[in-house]
């Protein structure tokens, strides 16, 4: 799971999830990342929490951090876990 910030500072967020297998994976360009090392951006696929798909986009606002807080717990519960389960 990572957590990204708007570049231009507008204070919006996305919360990223991704699978690694156990004993860490090799890139498309031959480099072992062992699973210590490993970070969601060198992950396909991955999932933008509140996204309605690999391909789709979903912004928090840090603004209502604690309304946004209790979505991204809810969303872990059902999105995330279902997403990290299947396939």
């Amino acid at each position: 799971m990572s957590f990204q910030f708007d570049k231009w500072g507008s204070g919006d967020f996305v919360v990223e999830i991704a699978k690694c297998p156990g004993d860490g994976f090799t890139t498309s360009w031959g480099e072992f990342i062992p699973p210590s090392k490993v970070n969601v951006p060198y992950l396909h696929p991955r999932l933008r929490l509140g996204a309605k798909g690999e391909d789709s986009d979903h912004w928090f606002k840090f603004r209502r951090l604690s309304a946004e807080c209790a979505k991204i717990v809810q969303l872990i519960d059902t999105q995330a876990e279902q997403w990290w389960h299947a396939g």
